[in-house]
């Protein structure tokens, strides 16, 4: 291989990477929550799974999810809260953010700051088991 060969190879690599990086960086924007709102998804059964993202007040940040109105239903995921009741007497979250627990899945609270922006959460990493520490 020549020395242009390998010039070449590491420019591809370079081009590569820098829209790697690109693509990551857009997917990693503040979207104002006057623009867009996470879309939640529509999982087994029907059974609406909120998209978990991170949002901020403009002071603080939270691992949390927006649930619109009439949109998940108490019967689906449990709510130990006010509810919203539809025409058919159905009982539903209230529309709005809702903080998620790391430690306890099944604890998730109405937020009481006002949500500003909001983003996706980036990917998990791959991740090398001979790298990992353990901390047990």
């Amino acid at each position: 291989m020549s020395v242009i060969d390998d010039y070449n190879s590491l420019l591809k690599l370079g081009i590569n990477e820098v829209l790697r990086l690109a693509k990551l960086g857009a997917a990693r924007q503040w979207v104002s929550v006057g623009t867009a709102l996470p879309e939640n998804k529509v999982g087994k059964y029907g059974i609406t799974e909120p998209t978990i993202v991170l949002c901020t007040d403009g002071k603080e940040w939270y691992k949390a999810y927006y649930v619109k109105n009439y949109e998940i239903n108490i019967e689906d995921m449990g709510y130990d809260g006010d509810t919203d009741i539809d025409e058919n007497g159905e009982e539903y979250w209230p529309e709005g953010w809702y903080e998620c627990s790391s430690e306890n899945e099944d604890t998730d609270w109405a937020l009481g700051a006002k949500i500003t922006h909001w983003q996706p959460l980036p990917p998990l990493p791959e991740v090398n088991t001979q790298e990992v520490i353990n901390n047990e």
